[in-house]
């Protein structure tokens, strides 16, 4: 097997199933959560939104551990920044104003679109120079 064999295998993101199931369904949800207002109140959605980006900054964070691959090891950090954001707005603890967690959810979601473009000029694994 060789060296680029074994970091497709140890990739997360190289499986559909796993794409699906670790960074669609989390995705899907936070599409879903713009259809809640009637029934959960702003702090809520809030609080669901910090906990799917923490659970996709955390399988992202995973994977480039794994593998190494320059697309997680960018929107890794970046979901958990995220979701650090939104819990400090979600508890009291910060306030960016009436559109702030929307700003920090597409600014989140900016920096993941551009970790694809780096990932697709700088190729998809990492490597150290030598």
């Amino acid at each position: 097997m060789s060296n680029a064999e074994a970091t497709n295998k140890r990739d997360l993101a190289a499986n559909r199933l796993h794409r699906i199931l670790i960074w669609g369904v989390p995705f899907a949800a936070l599409i879903g959560l713009n259809f809640t207002a009637e029934l959960l109140q702003p702090n809520e959605r809030v609080e669901i939104a910090a906990v799917l980006f923490l659970w996709m900054g955390a399988a992202c964070s995973l994977n480039a551990l794994r593998c190494r691959r320059l697309h997680c090891m960018i929107a890794g950090p970046a979901f958990l920044i995220g979701a650090a954001l939104l819990a400090m707005v979600a508890f009291g603890l910060a306030d960016f104003g009436k559109h702030g967690p929307s700003v920090i959810i597409w600014v989140t979601f900016g920096v993941v679109a551009g970790s694809f473009i780096a990932e697709r000029i700088a190729g998809k694994y990492w490597r150290r120079p030598a």
